[in-house]
């Protein structure tokens, strides 16, 4: 039933056969399944009186998680912005019988790696401070709109704690490699979509290329290591099964989570796709 329910909604389901195995699995040995997607912390260009642009974390989250926009470019939380889709998600996992957990991940390296300038100028005890209240205020929405636990927000820096040095190794290795002329680890085709994606994803304008093209590399370096670093967590057993509910980031997103496990030769993970990005 649920492998039907996902075929009918999804727009893409990748690595079927192993989602198709885990979930027998789960539905007669118990063992878990660990459904998740990410959230990511807002944030807004600032502009300083010199014309310099940076961004910003320092922002009203109360208001972004109420569902208020702060300008064009605010990225709703999945919690309030997809509940129709996470609430027929759920009802499925419930009536199929398999023992789940559903997580949103608090993205909270994003301002400790793909924008250290914005890190060291807002701080990095008030970088954690933004992303503990961040997370706070998502795991109460959550628990007001869809009941209390169904959905677990942790912080993704968190979870990946004992696995920070793997972590930190693969995205410098992707990073530097990127910033080489010979390129070898991300194909020229994934590096052409996130280019075009970030524009208008964040914001930054016409102008702006150096640091444009310099997010782009950061982006990619973190989600090919976050591939990783899931490996870990699935053998350890802190994170079993890890499942991708991409509820609308675009398809090559999985891509590029999966460069580093596929030159590992490290199996591929279940990842379904609901937005026609």
């Amino acid at each position: 039933m649920i492998m039907r329910y996902f075929r009918n909604d999804a727009k893409i389901i990748e690595n079927q056969n192993r989602l198709r195995n885990i979930l027998k699995e789960s539905f007669i040995d118990c063992k878990t399944v660990s459904f998740y997607d990410w959230e990511c912390p807002p944030r807004q260009i600032q502009t300083e009186e010199n014309g310099l642009k940076w961004v910003n974390f320092n922002v009203d989250l109360k208001s972004v998680v109420a569902g208020k926009k702060l300008d064009y470019y605010t990225e709703l939380p999945k919690i309030v912005s997809k509940t129709k889709l996470i609430k027929k998600i759920l009802d499925i996992l419930d009536t199929s019988g398999i023992k789940y957990m559903f997580y949103m991940l608090v993205a909270d390296t994003n301002a400790l790696y793909l924008y250290p300038d914005s890190a060291k100028r807002i701080g990095y005890s008030c970088i954690k401070k933004l992303s503990l209240r961040f997370r706070d205020l998502l795991q109460e929405k959550a628990d007001i709109l869809y009941g209390r636990n169904k959905i677990r927000v942790i912080l993704y820096t968190c979870l990946q704690d004992k696995f920070k040095r793997e972590y930190e190794r693969n995205f410098r290795m992707v990073y530097r490699d990127l910033n080489s002329r010979k390129n070898l680890i991300v194909p020229q085709s994934i590096l052409k979509d996130w280019r075009k994606y970030l524009i208008g994803h964040v914001g930054l304008a016409n102008g702006l290329e150096k640091q444009k093209e310099d997010l782009a590399k950061r982006v990619i370096a973190s989600y090919a290591a976050e591939g990783i670093v899931f490996s870990f967590l699935d053998k350890s057993r802190i994170f079993p099964n890890p499942t991708w509910v991409n509820l609308e980031e675009p398809f090559f997103t999985g891509a590029t989570t999966e460069l580093l496990r596929k030159r590992q030769d490290i199996s591929p993970f279940p990842k379904l796709y609901f937005s026609r990005k």
